[in-house]
């Protein structure tokens, strides 16, 4: 993998990870649904899920199925 490959990937990588977390956010906004052990309205969907599978969905696609 040389250089202008990575840089590549890591800018597509960089930009899912941004437009996942504004979607994410405004989705929370629009929902608000609370969460069930605080009661704050920001329960779904989670952050945490949305990040992970946009990162492994980078992986995927950048190293293949193994890896992603």
């Amino acid at each position: 993998m040389n250089r202008c490959t990575l840089y590549a990937d890591s800018k597509r990588t960089l930009r899912a990870l941004t437009l996942t977390g504004l979607s994410t956010m405004a989705l929370k906004t629009i929902t608000s649904d609370s969460r069930p052990d605080t009661g704050t309205l920001d329960g779904f969907p989670s952050g945490h899920s949305s990040m992970s599978m946009t990162f492994a969905t980078s992986l995927d696609r950048t190293y293949g199925h193994w890896v992603g």
